[in-house]
């Protein structure tokens, strides 16, 4: 996670809110990665961190990701920029991983279930 903030964040100066908010968006990313799943009949229900420990799934704030960009000054609109392209870029990091590491373990119980 460090890299990716160094990435997107580079030499960008941001207050202390601004710095709180970004680290809070990426907890609740990181949280909401799968990390496996259930089966209940037909459907697979994907088990998170955040599963655990709130019971929202939704980690994003819709009415403040929708502000009329129009209405806001510089900062804001650079601030908000910079979230979007980390979120995005955190978001693939975090569900290419989970995909690589659900494909091993599906091709392992399938090899069980060959050998076995």
């Amino acid at each position: 996670m460090q890299d990716l903030l160094k990435k997107f964040l580079g030499q960008a100066q941001l207050l202390y809110e601004e710095m709180v908010t970004i680290l809070c968006d990426c907890e609740a990313l990181i949280n909401s990665r799968p990390l496996t799943y259930v089966s209940e009949s037909e459907h697979l229900v994907l088990i998170s961190p955040s599963s655990f420990l709130q019971d929202i799934k939704e980690w994003s704030t819709p009415d403040i990701d929708a502000i009329d960009h129009k209405s806001l000054n510089r900062r804001i609109k650079y601030r908000q920029n910079l979230q979007k392209d980390l979120r995005t870029d955190l978001e693939t990091h975090i569900w290419d991983f989970s995909y690589k590491e659900q494909n091993v373990e599906i091709r392992v119980n399938l090899r069980l279930e060959i050998l076995g």
